[in-house]
């Protein structure tokens, strides 16, 4: 079995790109070969020649996003910003036809719901498309397609494309029907779970520094359990995206005089060992998609404080797997809870969590759902 994959980001940070590696590495077991298209070279190539992963690079962004306005230069550079993304929309499905043509392939998997290259292409070709779909796109990175959101929904639901939705929440919100799945990311593999009893005084948190992912919120509420708890400290591992939030934020934690606690890690390597021996990860983001740090921590034995929202909702509310709060003042007060009792005290919690995301989120459940789903739609196909 031949299979493109079209990755529209070129970090390798990001959680899209992670888990589309951690299938590829699960579905050499079942004899399939990948072919990875991406834009340009960037970390995430590197990461594939280490991985012996093959890739076309194409010099066009496959995604098909609305240009954003955030400035009066924004506004006055919309028409021409606006074409130049129709351009990148339609030439990236150009340049695809080549490759497709040598590399011959069963499938074409587009790795997010907003990658509109591998739809047109499978269209003009007459072939399968699978379009994994990770996001919300309004709703958890306040972004806007080129199409109608009705429209997406109408193309997700056309003949010929086969959608894969990473929770459930995701597979109801676009109205998808018996044709799609739900399949879960895999995100380590069952004999990486570990736990570390040993627990330092800090609270993590992990991701993306903007106001989506909820840092304001949790940095409010950290303010408010400091006054309760003068040792432990915050840890935030990421990058910011906008710099103007990015020093509000830090605006806030110098105002507070809490710089030696509240501790701006940057992007960084060593994030499962920071979850191993954190007293509990905190999630707060508006509207996560799946929440891969969420499965990544219950993996590693860190309890798990979210959002009541979304796919963190989803994960955490099956079967008590974490603690669910709704507004700053609420996440302060499990701050000072788990602080008050400890983190043995919620041992049964982080081990129930933790057989949980080995069961549901390991890579070997997903390569082989994923597999059993390509296969399903080539029966399918040559039966008909």
């Amino acid at each position: 079995m031949k299979v493109i994959y079209i990755l529209p980001t070129n970090s390798i940070f990001a959680g899209d790109n992670l888990s589309v590696i951690n299938l590829i590495l699960g579905l050499r077991k079942y004899d399939v070969s990948p072919l990875v298209v991406v834009s340009k070279e960037s970390s995430l190539t590197e990461r594939l020649d280490t991985l012996n992963i093959p890739y076309n690079i194409i010099n066009y962004t496959p995604t098909a996003y609305m240009p954003v306005c955030r400035t009066w230069n924004d506004y006055l550079r919309f028409p021409k910003n606006l074409i130049t993304h129709f351009v990148h929309y339609y030439m990236s499905a150009i340049k695809l036809i080549p490759i497709i043509r040598r590399f011959k392939p069963d499938i074409i998997h587009s790795n997010t719901g907003s990658t509109m290259a591998g739809y047109l292409v499978c269209k003009y070709c007459s072939m399968p498309h699978v379009w994994h779909v990770r996001e919300y796109l309004d709703l958890d990175f306040d972004v806007r397609l080129l199409i109608s959101k009705r429209k997406h929904r109408r193309r997700l639901s056309e003949f010929g494309n086969h959608v894969i939705a990473i929770t459930q929440g995701i597979f109801d919100y676009y109205n998808l029907s018996g044709k799609d799945r739900v399949i879960y990311n895999g995100v380590l593999r069952e004999i990486d779970a570990s736990f570390c009893s040993n627990k330092e005084k800090y609270f993590l948190f992990v991701g993306r520094l903007t106001e989506k992912k909820g840092v304001g919120q949790l940095i409010k509420a950290f303010i408010n359990f400091a006054s309760f708890d003068s040792q432990i400290s915050l840890f935030l591992a990421g990058s910011p995206v906008d710099e103007k939030y990015f020093v509000g934020l830090t605006n806030t934690v110098r105002d507070c005089g809490l710089e030696s606690r509240i501790v701006f890690l940057g992007d960084r390597t060593d994030i499962y060992d920071l979850m191993r021996k954190a007293i509990a990860l905190i999630v707060p983001s508006v509207f996560e998609g799946f929440g891969r740090i969420t499965a990544e921590a219950m993996f590693n034995g860190c309890l798990v404080i979210g959002n009541n929202s979304a796919g963190t909702k989803e994960i955490l509310a099956s079967d008590n797997l974490g603690i669910l709060y709704n507004g700053h003042e609420e996440l302060s007060n499990h701050l000072k809870s788990v602080a008050n009792s400890g983190v043995d005290n919620f041992l049964p919690i982080i081990i129930r969590a933790q057989e949980h995301a080995v069961k549901f989120f390991s890579q070997e459940r997903n390569a082989m759902e994923v597999y059993g789903y390509y296969s399903e739609i080539l029966k399918n196909r040559i039966g008909r």
